[in-house]
């Protein structure tokens, strides 16, 4: 699929390092620096600057954030071959949204009360619906950002004169599988926390095992099941899986990668939120999320790969705008012009055999103006015309011999 074998090595070679390296380090890092030092209230605190504490949880999640943009624009800029100013420009409103949608999310779920929206943020993010509010804006910010000409590419293998937009599927693509990483370091701001754990574990050697690795999971006399951990290491499979290996699957579309994403996800969500301690365990809003993620995901690919083919040669947002703007406009236009132009030629006819000299000035003024909103007509037309031939367009992935269609 990928021809640019330097550029596919380069991406390989330092995603690989951050996508194994990090969450390696914060393994071995946290489960055995952590050892006898909790403090009850104390441990979740990272350090103090004055009056203002910093969390563990804050650090390891702005860690995540930049981990998965690191990924995000590494796939896009070596593999995609694809601008990535759209993308960390998105940034910059993406991640406000984020913070914003989970804390809207804790609250819907119950486990933040609303009047502590904007002061309690240690009461816990629901990180599922900060993806959905960052959906929704990529949805508006990307087509609107990628029809600007800086950011068209010329079809090398068909069409080399032919300037394309890419399509915003293709950074969906990108980023969706690199959240995972985010969400894989968060949950270790969970542990830290002491909070995402399940049932008490029965005696054995796999309790004597976890009170060994993780002892922030011991409460008492109680070692607890650490679902972070299990969700954890879902997500790093997933990371695996859809980050890296899905990019080698013949005959995938454009936006499956990213539709795969909510998929997985979902699913894993809807598994683990049922086997919450009862202190953490959310309500039927939250494992409702992960249902409909998971039905709408599927639902998408099916259409993705049947349905939806036929219609990959059009814009589908702007496709309806437009064919909406050129039947409420075109046919009143043409209506009009072809009412001027028989004005026109009347007027012509009259001012060719008007002799007195006062008529024929007002002739020649109403003539021109009749000729000037001719123009005016035509102009119009022509705008609505390359509309109907933009309307043909194909969405394209990369402006090099890898071309990837979202029709493919």
């Amino acid at each position: 699929m990928f021809k640019d074998r330097k550029s596919v090595g380069i991406w390989l070679g330092s995603t690989l390092a951050i996508v194994i390296g990090i969450p390696l380090l914060f393994f071995v890092c946290i489960t055995q620096l952590c050892k006898g030092l909790w403090v009850d209230g104390t441990s979740n605190i990272a350090f103090t600057m004055g009056s203002i504490k910093v969390a563990w949880y804050g650090i390891f999640i702005f860690i995540g954030f930049v981990c998965a943009i690191t990924l995000a624009c590494l796939k896009l800029w070596k593999l995609y071959k694809c601008p990535i100013d759209p993308f960390y420009w998105f940034c910059l409103i993406g991640i406000p949204l984020a913070i914003l949608g989970a804390r809207f999310g804790s609250c819907a779920i119950g486990q933040t009360e609303w009047e502590n929206f904007f002061t309690d943020f240690g009461s816990g993010l629901a990180i599922e619906w900060g993806v959905m509010f960052v959906v929704v804006a990529a949805f508006i910010w990307f087509p609107l950002m990628l029809r600007r000409p800086k950011y068209q590419v010329r079809d090398l293998s068909t069409e080399p004169n032919k300037v394309r937009q890419i399509s915003m599927w293709a950074y969906i693509d990108a980023i969706a599988p690199a959240i995972f990483i985010g969400q894989i370091l968060g949950r270790w701001g969970n542990y830290m926390n002491q909070e995402v754990y399940g049932a008490v574990i029965a005696t054995g050697h796999y309790r004597d095992f976890i009170a060994n690795l993780l002892p922030y999971m011991v409460s008492g006399s109680n070692v607890y099941q650490p679902l972070f951990l299990y969700e954890g290491m879902a997500n790093f499979v997933g990371l695996i899986l859809l980050y890296f290996v899905a990019e080698w699957i013949p005959k995938k579309r454009c936006g499956d990668l990213g539709l795969c994403y909510f998929l997985y996800y979902g699913i894993v969500r809807a598994i683990m939120n049922p086997f919450r301690d009862s202190s953490f365990a959310f309500n039927a809003v939250s494992v409702t999320v992960s249902v409909i993620w998971v039905v709408v995901a599927i639902t998408i690919i099916i259409l993705n790969h049947t349905a939806l083919v036929k219609m990959r040669k059009y814009k589908i947002a702007s496709t309806i705008l437009s064919r909406m703007k050129i039947t409420f406009a075109y046919r009143p236009l043409l209506n009009s012009l072809e009412i001027t132009t028989l004005k026109s030629k009347e007027l012509s006819s009259k001012l060719t055999h008007e002799q007195n000299v006062e008529q024929r000035a007002i002739l020649k003024e109403q003539f021109d103006k009749s000729i000037g909103k001719i123009q005016n007509i035509n102009t119009k037309l022509d705008k609505l015309n390359q509309i109907k031939n933009n309307l043909r367009i194909n969405f394209v992935r990369t402006d090099d011999e890898t071309l990837y269609y979202l029709g493919r």
